[in-house]
């Protein structure tokens, strides 16, 4: 709402949350800085004792924002609006506060992590959140990394303990898929290859030999998108390097979209991975042994152990090869189904 707005208009409450950096999980909301002029201030205690109700945010965990009427008439949900994301949020909670009163609301589909201002009309305060991490590339901005290892985040509001890369290219890269020398790959479910941070072995042993992983694919937007494919003989000996612009598909079973291919590091053999060159463009969907997506007669994934992967049919350049059975080996290929396979490969979002 701006200045020029009618009185008539202005008595409608607008409570925005404006978020720098999308990121679920914020623990609390404190106020640290009054941005308003002297004649701001006066002209919000105007209006203020116009609409006779005053919210202040008193805390927030997750996607749940608690708020209190500071005012002396009654608040209504009617008068609330909360815009996060770029994008108005649709929310449940009381219908009305009385004054004084506080009440919870839960905001849908909100990723939130940052810097926030709340305003009521168009004249008010600056609130700072101070926010948890939602990605590694958060925990490296905010100056709060202390190397490569393993860190807690907290997209979606839910904490994670996750791989980060603080070091190469800038840092900042969460692990989002690893198949290293251990010897059991991940064989998750749809629902758990969506949801969950799918993990055998054990994270605070290394990426070198010490788990393998496939984070749920719900969280891989909100991490960044920047995706950074590498196979070698292990994360210091790399073959093959490639970044990506990427995205995940939601609405059509996660299929791949990657563009913007750039190729740090070919040894030798072919450039794109197959990841990119077969699986991204052809826009395949993931498959999972309960959930077939593929384009293949049977299911692919259970041609190969059970794994997971955006198969074709069936696949070039899989990160899981033949899983744990079949006539496949169980390593990271970079494309094809034959020669150019690996000891150790990881998927990155920045």
């Amino acid at each position: 709402m701006s200045k020029g707005i009618t009185p008539v208009i202005a008595i409608i409450l607008l409570l925005l949350i404006t978020i720098s950096m999308v990121g679920f999980g914020f623990v609390f909301f404190q106020r640290t800085a009054q941005t308003a002029t002297q004649a701001g201030d006066q002209q919000l205690t105007q209006q203020i004792n116009q609409i006779g109700s005053q919210p202040r945010i008193e805390s927030a965990a997750g996607n749940k924002v608690v708020i209190r009427n500071m005012g002396s008439a009654q608040l209504t949900t009617s008068n609330i609006i909360f815009f996060a994301d770029n994008t108005i949020k649709q929310f449940s909670g009381p219908a009305s506060l009385a004054p004084g009163s506080v009440g919870e609301y839960t905001l849908q589909d909100f990723v939130a992590e940052g810097t926030a201002i709340l305003k009521v009309s168009s004249v008010g305060f600056a609130d700072t959140i101070t926010g948890n991490p939602k990605s590694c590339r958060n925990i490296k901005t905010n100056g709060k990394s202390t190397g490569d290892g393993v860190y807690t985040i907290y997209p979606y509001g839910t904490s994670m303990g996750v791989y980060c890369d603080m070091t190469t290219d800038g840092g900042g890269w969460t692990l989002v898929l690893l198949n290293s020398p251990y010897a059991t790959p991940p064989k998750p479910t749809w629902d758990q290859v969506v949801n969950s941070n799918n993990i055998q072995g054990t994270m605070t042993n290394g990426i070198a030999n010490g788990f393998d992983q496939f984070l749920g694919v719900k969280y891989w937007n909100v991490l960044g998108s920047t995706m950074r494919v590498e196979v070698g003989s292990n994360p210091t000996t790399i073959n093959h390097r490639a970044t990506y612009t990427f995205s995940l598909d939601t609405a059509n079973n996660y299929a791949l979209n990657m563009l913007n291919e750039a190729i740090q590091i070919n040894t030798g053999g072919t450039a794109s991975s197959g990841m990119y060159s077969y699986h991204a463009a052809n826009n395949y969907q993931l498959t999972t042994y309960d959930a077939d997506h593929d384009v293949n007669s049977g299911n692919c994934a259970t041609y190969y152990g059970n794994t997971a992967w955006w198969y074709g049919s069936c696949w070039s350049g899989s990160f899981w090869g033949g899983g744990d059975s079949g006539g496949y080996t169980n390593n990271p290929y970079w494309t094809g189904s034959a020669s150019e396979y690996f000891s150790w490969g990881a998927i990155w979002i920045r």
